[in-house]
């Protein structure tokens, strides 16, 4: 979309040192993968950023299941951004 700034991770390391939070920070739209790591690895980055929106995509078995979906849908309730889980055949307007 023009004028518009993506960042988009791939895998990550488990640590999720390799995150490019430099070039993620004032994006409107973030793309992260969840499957490498568990959101608590990124937690206090995740705080910091300051983007339009960030969506999860290629989500881990691990968080696959409904009740580790709504207990990332509530945690990221608290960031000042809105968070999305991706699934196949989604469309994200800007």
């Amino acid at each position: 979309t023009e004028g518009k700034k993506l960042c988009f991770t791939g895998d990550l390391k488990g640590d999720c040192s390799d995150f490019p939070f430099d070039a993620a920070n004032g994006c409107d739209l973030v793309v992260s993968e969840l499957t490498h790591f568990r959101l608590h690895h990124i937690w206090p980055f995740l705080e910091n950023l300051q983007i339009g929106a960030l969506v999860f995509n290629h989500i881990g078995n691990w968080s696959q299941v409904p009740e580790e979906q709504e207990i990332i849908k509530e945690e990221c309730k608290k960031l000042p951004y809105p968070v999305t889980i991706a699934f196949d055949g989604m469309v994200y307007e800007l």
